[in-house]
């Protein structure tokens, strides 16, 4: 303990002894060690983090698959949720009837309890103390927080009591909205909110590190699921008609054929997950054979055409959904799916930055151990053991570091702030906890640890070759030319590293400038958008109709706007519909093709700005009484109509037995919706108007010349006259919501960029030090040279070559290398080969410049070296 207690000083004397090399050490460690640490936070959130719930590793969530991705429509018919490819290749989905969830809450021995979420978040209209605003809530059973082991901060959670036909509608609300609407204050419990319109007992505030099962979203409301499904019934049901919607209360709780219920259990110690499974199975495989029997398969939910019987037989011969469980300790995957990719080829990057900095430091410390081989040969010489050198200079790169790490935790903070802003800029944001818990802080100290094994390996290999008797005979300029080709091997190795990184940077770039130049077949200059939904707070298709020509017409009177319009989905990342539907003739008989579906209001095609080819848009003359019309895209009238002119035709949509024809009046050039990188895919617009219900919500266009600022007053303005209980969401110019559907490329370009930069930084600091290094220890040889009639010129040419060789032998490692790594970014890229020629040659070009801006100070520093005193220099 005593030695290391004496290393630890003379290796803090040694670093004091330079203050200027070591903080350019611990600068650089600190980049590269506090950029590792950030990215490591933010997969740390997304991929590893557990729910902060009692004991997550018990939590079981229930999920049914399928073979392929065809949709089980024997055994449902509305499923809310997801159904996306899952583990082992299958396909399916973890919502379930609310009638096979009470089976398995009933019947399983597996699980200490059973609880429910709704599969699907909902926006609401929320109202509270004159104030509307929109807010994210969600529907849970009454055992949910207890099953979670889940305890408020104020108030109570749901309870079973809670959730039950006829209960007082109660809500517990998150901690943030607690925050934000009601300062935090206790008086909240008790209080009243307005939910849609109906008023709602506050009976808790859930704990604030809590944001619900899926990390992606992040609940302002949770509600019993009883007031969630007769919510459901009212708005969204789509197995219904208006009529039944009266007829039939409770459906969705009622209903095997609507699957929309998310399912979790508590697993009791000892029992495995194979048991667990089978019994689900079991029960599972009850209740879709008893939907089967009670429905007979050959009518719908609730009467009505369910479809020919030989269509249920055809159906009925796939195989059924098979039951099994997923852990559930670090909440759904849909964040997971979602970034994973992404993360990880961030982690690989900032892990290329990492080792360029231990390269830097490496190579920084092989020049500095060169220039201690005399003073190591001394202490060899004097009966220092090998072992006991190489212990030294291992603690001069661990305390290194140790100063690094430090640092490093300092930048990361830093970072993860510029992180979190840029994962929340996207159209949803994301809603993550990045700051350092025991995993990032572990992960921080390895990496530190690691980082002084790698870069303290050379220079100690480099003092355990020390020859005493040797290196005390040799010049500084002897041992100068024969050890520091080693530094120089490790400044070509970031200078590949570094060409690497600038390649991904320039091809990242250059996607986002493709993709915010992508012609969208719309003029997105001078508009802003918004979206109302007053059928949340109640109103049926008359008043729908009158709201919504109430805005578009009080707005378009206003000065400086020049045109209104309104639609179901907004032009760009909103989300589109999909429908399925027949043109007579120019489709397969009896076969349904998929056809994208947009309802608009009056005025859309002219507000766009979106030219129609032929025929005529959609306007005020095609009324709910009218005939009903559609217009259709470039792409359906060249992938169905072959040349022929579509105007007149009929599209078929609904079912066979009962179409509802559309007759084509126009046809509109193609526009972008769903996503920018997608095709434009066959397309039809309708009458919102002439919808079976006018849609509860849309999404209306504003094109004017008013500032941003006057005309967001100008849209809250004419809402609050129209009804102060329907909010006003998601104002944006059509600019911004651009910015946002590309969020996740301009965080690549962005980041990428940094990295690049960083790395660029460190191989020009590696580079000067090293040259700079050889510079001084050659101080004597320069001065022989400039003695015998060698000039400025020469001696700057000198330095400079030596500089050129070490860039050439880099690139000739990092070129071949860039070649085939950026293969692995194809998925990434738009509109670009992963090796373009300019992207490749922009990083060349910029290696090149970096490199004799790092070499030209010590080059001009060796051009002024004066003969006389550089014979005297050792």
């Amino acid at each position: 303990m005593g030695r290391i207690l004496q290393d630890l000083r003379y290796g803090l004397r040694m670093l004091g002894k330079r203050p200027a090399f070591t903080l350019l050490i611990v600068l650089s460690l600190a980049l590269g060690i506090g950029a590792n640490t950030a990215i490591f936070s933010a997969v740390n959130a997304v991929m590893l983090k557990t729910l902060p719930v009692y004991n997550p590793a018990q939590l079981k969530l229930m999920q049914w698959t399928v073979p392929t991705s065809d949709f089980p429509d024997a055994y449902l018919e509305d499923l809310e949720g997801s159904f996306t490819r899952v583990a082992g290749g299958r396909f399916g989905s973890y919502s379930f009837s609310y009638p096979a969830y009470e089976d398995f809450a009933a019947k399983n021995h597996s699980f200490d309890t059973t609880f429910a979420f709704a599969a699907n978040e909902e926006n609401v209209n929320v109202g509270l103390n004159g104030h509307a605003s929109n807010a994210t809530l969600v529907g849970i059973s009454g055992n949910f927080f207890s099953g979670m082991g889940l305890s408020p901060v104020a108030g109570r959670g749901l309870q079973p009591s809670d959730d039950a036909t006829g209960a007082q509608p109660v809500v517990v609300i998150s901690h943030k909205f607690w925050q934000k609407q009601f300062g935090g204050q206790a008086s909240a419990i008790g209080g009243t909110i307005d939910v849609n319109g109906s008023p709602m007992t506050v009976v808790g505030v859930a704990p604030p590190e809590f944001f619900g099962v899926d990390p992606s979203i992040e609940p302002d409301v949770y509600v019993a699921m009883h007031w969630y499904a007769e919510q459901l019934d009212k708005l969204n049901n789509p197995l219904l008609s208006m009529a039944d919607k009266q007829a039939e209360p409770n459906s969705y709780l009622r209903s095997r054929r609507a699957w929309w219920v998310g399912v979790i259990g508590r697993i009791k110690p000892g029992v495995s997950d194979a048991t667990a499974n089978a019994e689900l199975s079991v029960l599972f495989s009850q209740a879709l054979d008893t939907k089967k029997q009670s429905e007979g398969g050959t009518e719908g939910l609730f009467g009505g055409d369910g479809g020919a019987p030989e269509e249920h037989a055809q159906a009925a011969k796939k195989a059924p959904p098979q039951i099994g469980t997923v852990p559930l300790a670090r909440g759904l995957d849909s964040l997971r799916r979602n970034f994973s990719t992404s993360l990880w080829l961030l982690m690989g990057m900032v892990g290329l930055v990492l080792l360029i900095t231990c390269s830097n430091v490496a190579a920084l410390l092989l020049t500095r151990a060169t220039s201690r081989q005399k003073e190591v040969a001394v202490r060899v010489s004097l009966g220092a053991p090998k072992s006991r050198i190489i212990r030294q200079v291992f603690t001069e790169s661990l305390l290194l570091g140790i100063l690094g790490g430090i640092g490093g935790l300092v930048v990361a903070r830093w970072a993860t702030a510029l992180l979190v802003q840029l994962m929340s800029s996207g159209r949803s944001a994301v809603h993550v906890e990045l700051a350092p818990d025991a995993t990032v802080l572990a992960f921080a100290f390895g990496i530190t640890f690691l980082s002084a094994l790698v870069f303290g390996v050379a220079p100690a290999w480099h003092a355990a070759k020390v020859q005493p008797l040797t290196t005390l005979k040799q010049t500084a300029g002897s041992v100068t030319n024969r050890n520091f080709f080693s530094g120089k091997v490790l400044v070509a190795v970031q200078i590949a590293l570094s060409f690497v990184l600038l390649v991904a940077c320039g091809l990242f770039l250059r996607t986002l400038g493709r993709l915010q130049n992508v012609d969208l077949g719309y003029q997105r200059a001078n508009m802003t958008r918004f979206t109302v939904s007053p059928g949340l707070n109640g109103y049926t298709n008359d008043q729908l109709i009158a709201y919504y020509h109430n805005m578009q017409s009080q707005l378009g009177a206003a000065p400086g706007v020049q045109a209104v319009t309104f639609s179901l989905h907004g032009p760009i990342g909103s989300g589109s519909s999909v429908t399925t539907g027949r043109i007579q003739g120019y489709t397969p008989e009896g076969k349904d093709v998929d056809i994208y579906r947009h309802d608009v209001g009056p005025a859309y095609f002219e507000t766009l700005q979106i030219p129609i080819l032929l025929g005529r848009g959609i306007g005020e003359v095609d009324g709910p009484t009218a005939p009903q019309v559609a217009v259709i895209n470039e792409a359906l009238a060249k992938k169905y109509f072959r040349g022929d002119n579509p105007i007149g035709h009929q599209i078929n949509l609904g079912s066979v037995k009962k179409p509802r024809p559309y007759q084509i009046v126009g046809v509109a050039r193609d526009v972008k919706y769903a996503q920018i990188r997608e095709e434009v895919p066959p397309t039809a617009y309708f009458s919102y108007i002439q919808r079976k219900e006018v849609p509860q919500f849309m999404t209306f266009e504003v094109r004017s010349t008013l500032p941003q600022g006057t005309l967001v007053a100008l849209i809250e303005k004419t809402a609050m006259q129209l009804d102060k209980t329907v909010p006003v969401e998601k104002i944006h110019t059509e600019e911004e919501v651009v910015g946002q559907v590309l969020f996740l490329e301009r965080t690549f370009a962005m980041l990428s960029s940094g990295f690049g930069v960083l790395a660029l930084l460190l191989a020009a600091i590696g580079l000067y030090g090293t040259i700079a290094y050889t510079v001084a220890q050659r101080t004597n040889e320069i001065g022989i040279r400039m003695a015998l009639g060698a000039d400025r010129t020469r001696i700057v040419r000198m330095v400079l070559r030596e500089i050129g060789i070490v860039v050439v032998a880099g690139l000739a490692v990092g070129l071949p290398v860039a070649w085939f790594a950026s293969k692995t970014l194809q998925s990434q890229l738009f509109g670009l080969s992963p090796h373009d020629a300019l992207s490749l040659g922009l990083a060349l070009l910029t290696i090149f410049l970096v490199a004799v801006l790092a070499g030209s100070i010590p080059a001009r520093r060796a051009s002024r070296v004066e003969p006389m005193e550089a014979l005297r220099y050792e």
